[in-house]
């Protein structure tokens, strides 16, 4: 069987239309037609193809008591095992695919409930700022790299000093600068007590 990662090592049926399989470098889920159409299209895949790593979840949310009842040794599952199963893949779904689950299910997502939609605001509240995107431990604390919204790329970056306890309490989508207590550190800094 052919896949989006190449050619399938396994191939295992979960249930009709529902196929997980595996490559040598990467694997995932590949729905029949009739499953497909049962996910709602903010979510759904063209090509009935779902990585493993998240797109994988969309399946089991939509499909869970059929991979519960994979699972179990006798084939069947309990209700609390499918719901167990279903709101694991849901977290997974809204934490990568807000915007979609927000269009499939018609619930609006609070700050805190979605990895994803937490990232996209933070670097739109700090796209004019200072924010790392590479730190170096060194002696006199953390070197940081940092670019005006954390943007990668030909930008401008700028070398600041920030202390190791303080830097250790970064948020999970970056630290920002404070140019008036943390010092700058590179070349191009000018000013007394700034060292290149």
């Amino acid at each position: 069987m052919r896949t989006p990662w190449g050619k399938a090592q396994t191939v295992r049926a979960i249930a009709d239309g529902i196929r997980v399989v595996s490559t040598a470098s990467h694997g995932g889920m590949k729905l029949d037609a009739a499953r497909n159409r049962l996910i709602p299209e903010a979510l759904r895949r063209a090509s009935g193809w779902y990585e493993e790593d998240c797109e994988a979840a969309i399946v089991v949310a939509h499909f869970a008591p059929e991979f519960a009842a994979a699972q179990s040794e006798r084939g069947e599952a309990s209700a609390e095992a499918i719901d167990a199963l279903r709101e694991q893949a849901w977290g997974v779904v809204r934490n990568y695919f807000p915007a979609g689950y927000e269009v499939a299910t018609g619930r609006t997502l609070a700050p805190g409930e979605s990895v994803e939609r937490d990232g996209e605001q933070f670097h739109e509240r700090h796209r004019e700022d200072w924010v790392v995107i590479a730190a170096l431990g060194e002696a006199d604390g953390v070197h940081c790299i940092a670019t005006r919204g954390g943007v990668r790329g030909d930008v401008e970056e700028r070398t600041f000093l920030v202390a190791r306890e303080e830097y250790e309490t970064r948020s999970r989508h970056g630290f920002v600068i404070d140019p008036a207590r943390h010092r700058r550190i590179d070349d191009a800094a000018e000013g007394p007590g700034v060292s290149g």
